[in-house]
């Protein structure tokens, strides 16, 4: 129901659900506190970040810029879909290139259209794996996370 006018003020009632429903929409839950108070509680979220041999990581932002380099076609562009400097992105990359001991991403020179880069077939396997354990480990995490949110429910 949407939000209704009723002698001009707001139906609470109908606003509140309408509230609590764009909530549950996304990762935050609507508690009703007292009165017409309402408060937004987020889920807590599993980051999935891998400690590689030698001490190499590898985590959401890297595979970020991974993907971004495979959408974009191009180092600049994906840093700047990231809000990441052209060096910052390199650097990452560069790492990523060395922890693997071969390229992820192959950065093609200027020419006709300025160049780009891709990623290799290995960069592809990488960002694959990652995201299959991702996706595995939030699915096996979601009751416990759940479970977490409510013992701090229980403290408030």
């Amino acid at each position: 129901m949407a939000p209704s006018i009723e002698q001009g003020a707001i139906n609470m009632e109908a606003l509140s659900r309408v509230v609590i429903s764009l909530f549950s929409a996304g990762n935050a839950t609507i508690e009703p506190g007292s009165g017409a108070a309402y408060r937004a509680r987020t889920m807590p979220r599993l980051s999935v970040r891998i400690d590689l041999d030698g001490g190499q990581r590898i985590g959401p932002g890297k595979i970020a810029l991974l993907k971004a380099i495979g959408e974009t076609g191009s180092i600049s562009a994906a840093g700047r879909a990231l809000r990441m400097s052209y060096r910052r992105a390199w650097t990452l990359i560069e790492e990523l290139n060395e922890s693997f001991g071969k390229p992820l991403v192959k950065a093609q020179t200027g020419g006709k259209r300025g160049g780009g880069a891709g990623l290799t077939p290995l960069g592809k396997a990488v960002v694959a794996h990652y995201t299959a354990i991702e996706t595995k480990s939030h699915k096996a995490a979601t009751r416990h996370l759940g479970a977490l949110q409510a013992t701090l429910r229980g403290k408030r």
